[in-house]
């Protein structure tokens, strides 16, 4: 990645970061398959986790409130 590239994103909003990131991703999976750019144990853990969540919904956290819960951690 160039400086300037690396500069440019710094000035995102959070917002916009994601929204980045949501792009990225899905550049990488119409191109590869998963197993391309995860490593195996990360892609189990995932798949652990989104099973998990499946079984027991309400356990689970919106975005905005795990990311109110980091901020008040800092």
């Amino acid at each position: 990645m160039t400086a300037k590239l690396e500069k440019e994103i710094a000035t995102l909003t959070p917002a916009q970061k994601r929204r980045l990131i949501d792009e990225l991703w899905q550049q990488l999976e119409a191109g590869k398959n998963a197993d391309d750019f995860i490593e195996r144990e990360l892609l189990k853990e995932l798949e652990r986790r989104a099973d998990e969540y499946d079984a027991n919904p309400s356990r689970g956290m919106s975005l905005e409130e795990l990311e109110g819960k980091l901020s008040r951690k800092k």
